[in-house]
This record gives structure tokens, sequence and C-alpha cells, in this order.
């Protein structure tokens, strides 16, 4: 004959056993939590990366472009004194090699006066011209065969387009913001340490080290800003409206000399999309 237990000691048992199922059902929660989390994560990189990508291929794919952007820096200058540097750009461009940007640049540093410089380059795809109104003067180079939209970029220094081929080191969604009436994606993105040049002034390793913040519209992937402040220095880059594979008419890449400009004769063609200095803001390097 089988053992019966009596009524309290039944009792006892299924309480018992009431317990070890709770137990086992908060274990099997936690780890599902601890599973969920790690899920999570892996999804929060993919989405990151998956919209670093298609803000690149925006770009990357560009046969046109029109639109503004401006940088705003502040800094300090070479006696220490604070300075700050606004740079203004109008670009259009269309593939294969015909592009205009005219730019303005405001310095200002400690009380003295402002500064201003001005530039403007146009390619008509056969010549490449490089305007100075301060100096009246103009020059002329052939133009480059093959002008990729994200190397125009890279050389004004306007936004990190990354490697479609190589994920982001250090870039992380964190969250999301409206920007010029847009809802934006924000990208933070830490350079990581070993990737710094081996004997980098402490200085700026620290400022190399500070995150950058890419704002990346929602709907259409294009970058609306860029930011970047610590250490006592700042870098704050806006887009304004901008055009990508739109009509742009021929006469936009079209150069007309200025009343009373002279043509300089130069030995040797800069490099195109070449920029004087302070013309764009110091970002972390680009991953590889």
């Amino acid at each position: 004959m089988l053992f019966r237990p009596g009524a309290s000691q039944e009792a006892g048992m299924q309480t018992m056993a009431l317990r070890s199922a709770s137990i086992v059902r908060r274990a099997l929660l936690v780890a599902a939590a601890l599973l969920c989390a790690g899920g999570s994560a892996a999804v929060a990189a993919d989405q990151t990366q998956d919209v670093m990508r298609k803000m690149g291929d925006v770009y990357r794919n560009a046969k046109s472009f029109s639109g503004s952007v401006t940088i705003r820096q502040n800094l300090k200058g070479p006696d220490g004194k604070p300075a700050s540097v606004k740079t203004d750009q109008q670009v259009k461009y269309k593939s294969p090699n015909l592009f205009a940007v005219v730019i303005k640049i405001n310095v200002k540093q400690g009380t003295g006066k402002n500064q201003s410089v001005a530039q403007t380059l146009i390619s008509d795809g056969k010549t490449l011209y490089n305007w100075l109104p301060a100096r009246k003067q103009y020059m002329k180079h052939p133009s480059p065969p093959s002008v990729p939209f994200p190397l125009l970029l890279q050389n004004i220094k306007l936004a990190i387009i990354p490697d479609p081929t190589h994920p982001v080191e250090g870039a992380r969604m964190v969250s999301p913001t409206t920007l010029q009436g847009h809802s934006a994606y924000v990208v933070e993105i830490v350079t990581p340490a070993n990737k710094l040049p081996a004997g980098m002034p402490p200085a700026q390793k620290a400022m190399a080290l500070v995150p950058v913040h890419l704002m990346i519209d929602k709907q259409n992937y294009h970058l609306l800003r860029v930011s970047k402040s610590g250490g006592g220095m700042s870098l704050q880059i806006d887009f304004g409206p901008q055009t990508v594979n739109g009509a742009i008419p021929q006469s936009a890449f079209t150069f007309h000399p200025p009343a009373g400009a002279k043509e300089a004769v130069q030995p040797t063609a800069p490099t195109p999309g070449m920029m004087p200095p302070g013309a764009g803001g110091v970002l972390p390097p680009r991953h590889p």
C-alpha cells in the first residue's frame, strides 16, 4: 500500500510545490528578460549601422545635390583666447564632375576685429575655376574627370560618410529628436582610443574622444546636423534644405569673371574641392 500523507502534510507539500513553481517561473522570466535584453542590444546595434549605411547611401549615390551648410566652431586661438569661426557654404553638384561651392568665412578672435574670407570653386566639366573676391583674382585648372559627391563632402569636411563595407565603430543610437520640423534619429559616435594616432597631444586627444552626434532625417536619411562639444571647444554643422537628385541647370556651373577680375596663373593644380584654412570643421577620423 502506498503511503498517503495526512491532510496537513498534503497541504504543506502543495504549498512547497506552488512556491517551487513560482520560483521556476521567476527564473524563467529573468532568463527571458536577459535574453531579450541581449537581443534588444543586438537589434539596436543593427539599426544604428543600418541608419548610418542608408545615410551614406544618400550621398554616395547622389547624381546631383543642391543645398546650404552652416558650420560654427568655437575654439581657442594661438594666444589661448577664445575664437569663433562661422562658415556659410552653398553647394551645387551634378555627376560626374560639375560643382559650384560658394564659401564665406567669418573669424572672430578675442576682442579683435572680425576677419572675413570668401572663395568660390566652380567646375563646368572642363575647367575648374577658383575665384578669390578679396584679391579680385581667379585661377583656372583642368577639371578632374570625375568627382564623386562624397569626395566633395570630404574635402569641405561636411559630414561623415561611412564605408558601407565596414561598421562604424563606437556608434550607437540615442534618444531621437525633432529638428527643422523633421523627426530625426540621433547617432552618437565615440572614437575608440586605440584608433587615435600615437603621440597625439593630450588636448587634441581629449577633444577627439568627445562624442559626435549625427541627426539624421527618419524619412529620407538626409543628414541634418553634426555636433560635438567638449574641452572648451565646440563644432556644429547645420544643413539647410537639401535637394538630392533634382534638376540643376547647366548655368549653375558656369563661371563669369566679375568686372575687374584678373586671372592669376598657378604652376600646379589644386586638389579638387580644396578649401582655405578654417573652411571645415574638425571631425573624428573616418573609420576604415
